[in-house]
């Protein structure tokens, strides 16, 4: 046996999948968990809905340039510089947020700050730091760092509102940079590592004649299949499944920015509208590792089309919400299946096109989401102050996620493979 391979004994790559987790909690509290500071930012400066909502819709354009931009610079700086880089910017975006004057001093500290700090600390960083270290137990390992997102919107946001509660929206944002600075970038900076091969061990643990040789990480940015991904985009499945990626990142995010303060207009206390938004995100974690087993089985394309199906019935019914006994009901329905299109989406693109321009062509699909997302918080905000409801906006996401779910069962996907 080799003398580091970490056979036998505890292997040091569950503490690096504990971080990504962490990191991606802590990104699923502040960044989806928006919606709870909407009403005390509404009541501070007075503004339209619509326009607060622009918040959310110019950050989706700084995480999504901070995604992007991490693809490149985790090759050239390692995850662990990128990640402390990144949740310090987080860290000082809330802690100026808290000195806001203005709606219109929340776009340089939330929406700049914040959103280009988790774009750069959490979901490409941590795939690439985990993938770094695991191979055989790859999509065990992403799976349970990934689900930090969720358990974030489950334990934090409802936190961020008993922070609003007792502290005010101000004081919130200073607790939240304390919590970054003070908690997760010192466990960063002590625990996180590169890659096994900088502690002498091997992806999984494994002994080197097992894992084969380690190779050093390579730092060249290797040049995008050109062909590959000029063919997909060529074809009528990947605009089908671009299409549906849309309405995801749309609904996702008239979810992340107005579903806490719907909620209160019925009549549920703050607190209670954000446990039920964090119940959608802990729900969540269910229906990605359901869906996922599932789509392992039959493929992806029936999974998907469900999945969007389900989410509209859930919106139309959110539409026809008046109490909370339905609004839990609805919650726990739209909950499941609220991101289990996560995984889904990438592995119909490696199944369709291959996994060789899978990570180019993930990434268009990203912007797809992200253009989505940058729609779907102003269009719901603004649809609210000319109708004074939520009732239009959420039949219409309910629309978008119908045609959603009829692009999925269009695509001509080829049989799963079982040997």
């Amino acid at each position: 046996m080799h003398p580091k391979s970490g056979q036998g004994r505890f292997f040091y790559g569950w503490v690096i999948v504990l971080l990504g987790f962490s990191s991606l909690a802590f990104a699923g509290g502040i960044w989806s968990g928006f919606g709870v500071f909407f009403k005390p930012l509404l009541a501070e400066f007075g503004v339209a809905r619509g326009r607060l909502s622009l918040i959310i819709t110019v950050g989706m354009i700084f995480w999504a340039a901070g995604a992007f931009l991490a693809g490149t610079l985790v090759n050239r700086f390692g995850p662990r510089r990128l990640n402390l880089f990144g949740v310090g910017l987080m860290g000082l975006g809330c802690l100026l947020s808290s000195f806001a004057t203005s709606a219109w001093t929340l776009f340089a500290t939330y929406s700049l700050l914040v959103a280009t700090g988790t774009g750069l600390a959490t979901m490409t960083t941590n795939a690439v730091l985990v993938s770094r270290w695991f191979v055989r137990s790859r999509g065990k390992a992403l799976a349970i760092s990934i689900a930090g997102y969720n358990a974030g919107q489950l334990l934090l946001v409802p936190f961020s509102q008993f922070l609003i509660g007792a502290y005010g929206w101000r004081w919130s944002f200073i607790i939240w940079a304390g919590m970054l600075w003070g908690l997760l970038a010192p466990a960063l900076y002590l625990f996180l590592r590169d890659s096994p091969e900088k502690m002498g061990l091997s992806p999984d643990g494994a002994a080197p004649s097992e894992s084969g040789p380690a190779k050093p990480i390579d730092r060249r940015i290797a040049w995008i299949p050109r062909g590959e991904v000029r063919d997909a985009l060529r074809t009528r499945s990947f605009w089908l499944l671009f299409a549906s990626y849309v309405a995801c990142g749309f609904t996702d995010f008239v979810i992340y920015v107005h579903f806490p303060i719907f909620a209160t207009g019925i009549g549920v206390s703050e607190q209670t509208a954000a446990n039920a938004f964090g119940l959608i995100g802990g729900l969540s974690i269910i229906g990605v590792l359901c869906m996922g087993a599932w789509a392992d089985r039959i493929g992806y394309r029936t999974p998907l089309a469900m999945i969007y199906a389900i989410r509209c019935v859930g919106i139309l019914l959110l539409g026809l919400t008046d109490s909370v006994v339905m609004l839990f009901g609805v919650v726990v329905l739209y909950g499941l299946f609220h991101q289990a299109t996560t995984p889904l989406t990438p592995g119909m693109s490696a199944l369709l096109f291959g996994r060789n321009p899978l990570g180019t062509l993930h990434g268009y699909m990203l912007i797809g989401h992200s253009l989505g997302a940058l729609m779907g918080p102003y269009v719901a905000g603004a649809t609210f102050d000319v109708t004074g409801s939520y009732r239009l906006i959420f039949f219409l996401t309910a629309g978008l996620l119908a045609g959603a779910s009829a692009c999925c069962a269009a695509i001509k996907s080829p049989p799963v493979k079982t040997s």
